[in-house]
């Protein structure tokens, strides 16, 4: 049996989340797909971090996260959004909204064969 990939939303935006659930839906129907308001939420509804998270910033484009959920994630591919210092995040895909479908679904994509070769190689 094969484990289903894990993908995780934190969006505050209500109908922004919807979307960004929606589009993953139709690009990705066989993931566990979860939604939460905040980074802690997610962490303490989940057994496992996901195999992607989508992070989106906060007003002022940092992130609200405690040293718990940073060592929580760190072994997830991250897609953040509207991030105001993509450098301190180096190894995370960063995308602005609004995105076109095509992008969101691309990286979400991208990061996922990357992880399958990695476990490959």
């Amino acid at each position: 049996m094969t484990r289903r990939l894990a993908v995780c939303v934190v969006e505050r935006n209500l109908f922004v989340a919807a979307d960004i659930a929606e589009m993953l839906r139709m690009a990705l129907p066989e993931a566990d797909l979860a939604v939460f308001h905040e980074l802690g939420a997610a962490r303490t509804a989940s057994v496992a971090p996901p195999d992607v998270l989508m992070i989106a910033a906060n007003a002022q484009g940092t992130f609200d996260m405690s040293p718990e959920d940073a060592a929580w994630i760190s072994s997830s591919e991250v897609i953040a959004f509207d991030a105001a210092d993509r450098s301190a995040f180096p190894g995370w895909l960063h995308l602005s909204k609004p995105f076109a479908e095509e992008d969101l679904t691309e990286a979400v994509l991208g990061l996922i064969a990357g992880r399958s070769e990695e476990r490959m190689g």
